[in-house]
């Protein structure tokens, strides 16, 4: 940040925005923007002293201090995040959990003797276990991006190859679980990150020369003077200045 002379800094502030009146003792902290403002920051139109003032002038003031407004359009931020189910209720571990019911049916089956329907219930259990890897692996694989979905789908094929059903039907299931699992884990980190960003406030108080205004959070412009008062969230970085 530039350090100007205090005779010329108390010159360029009366000559933009009037004379700075001392002010009183108070139990709030201000906190100032570090970050130096650009040119069009240098100088901003007062507020408005009546409700009954043009919203053109207000308008056209503002737009020769400080440029022009800039529209605002809903981002998919703002929408609101989908919150997955419990486990118990997640359709995305069926095909995992449809896969360990018939592969444990199978070897039941086969460990009985009855090995045409272990190999029927074996195959069920790599189809259900695959679909949740190997349609991703081949996009990929078309894509020209490699995997470990598609090392997965290979070895899967290979046993298969070498009349080992049953092992390729296991590996499908672990590692669809293991898929599953991860991706809920994720769901839950990017919940737990939400839940931290939630807690900035949506309006922030901004001192000004005459009194302090509430503005909304995004509004806050560098080298603004925050006024936090007891038990209030900071909604952003800045330098403690009283």
């Amino acid at each position: 940040m530039t350090h100007w002379p205090r005779s010329r800094e108390r010159a360029v502030s009366e000559e933009c925005c009037g004379p700075n009146e001392p002010r009183k003792p108070g139990t709030v902290r201000r906190i100032e923007l570090s970050r130096p403002l650009s040119t069009g920051d240098a100088c901003c139109a007062a507020e408005p002293s009546s409700k009954t003032a043009a919203p053109s002038a207000v308008h056209d003031a503002g737009d020769a201090c400080c440029g022009p407004d800039l529209a605002t359009t809903p981002t998919e931020a703002d929408e609101e995040p989908e919150v997955r189910p419990p486990w118990w209720r997640d359709f995305a571990l069926l095909p995992s959990a449809l896969s360990g019911l018939f592969l444990l049916a199978g070897y039941t089956f086969e460990w009985t003797g009855l090995h045409i329907p272990a190999l029927v219930l074996q195959w069920a259990a790599l189809l259900a276990g695959a679909y949740t890897f190997v349609p991703g692996a081949i996009r990929r694989l078309i894509r020209g991006r490699l995997g470990v979905g598609l090392l997965m789908t290979i070895a899967a094929i290979g046993a298969v190859l070498l009349g080992h059903v049953g092992e390729a039907a296991t590996l499908a299931f672990l590692f669809s679980l293991a898929e599953a699992l991860e991706d809920r884990a994720m769901d839950r980190a990017k919940e737990g990150l939400r839940a931290l960003l939630s807690l900035i406030p949506d309006t922030v108080r901004v001192s000004r020369l005459t009194s302090d205004v509430t503005i909304p959070a995004a509004d806050v412009r560098e080298l603004d003077i925050l006024v936090i008062g007891a038990g209030d969230r900071i909604a952003t970085d800045g330098v403690v200045v009283e």
